[in-house]
């Protein structure tokens, strides 16, 4: 629904953007704490995984995303880039996006 709503130039409702950063901490808090446990494997499916990232990817990068959306991405990424973002090749494409010196609220 979240990728559907921004696609098409809608913007998302206000009960959306509470259901979409409330399941994004919740993911940042699971990945946070994988990490701290040393546990870069989550244990899920790759296709899974894959998709996973895809959607968090495109969350905190994407210009059309709602600004809170965003943020909120981009700080399940920092938290979560060993686990979602294996590859040294795509760390390398996604971390000047999301370390742009934006501090997201909470921090």
């Amino acid at each position: 629904a979240v990728v559907s709503t921004q696609s098409t130039g809608l913007n998302p409702t206000k009960d959306e953007i509470c259901l979409i950063v409330s399941c994004l901490n919740l993911l940042t808090l699971q990945l946070h704490a994988a990490v701290c446990e040393g546990d870069t494997t989550l244990l899920l499916p790759q296709p899974l995984l894959t998709t996973v990232k895809e959607r968090v990817v495109f969350l905190a990068t994407d210009p059309s995303v709602n600004t809170d959306i965003q943020l909120c991405a981009q700080n399940t990424l920092k938290s979560g880039w060993m686990i979602l973002l294996k590859e040294v090749n795509g760390r390398a494409k996604m971390l000047p996006s999301i370390c742009d010196g934006s501090e997201t609220p909470g921090q």
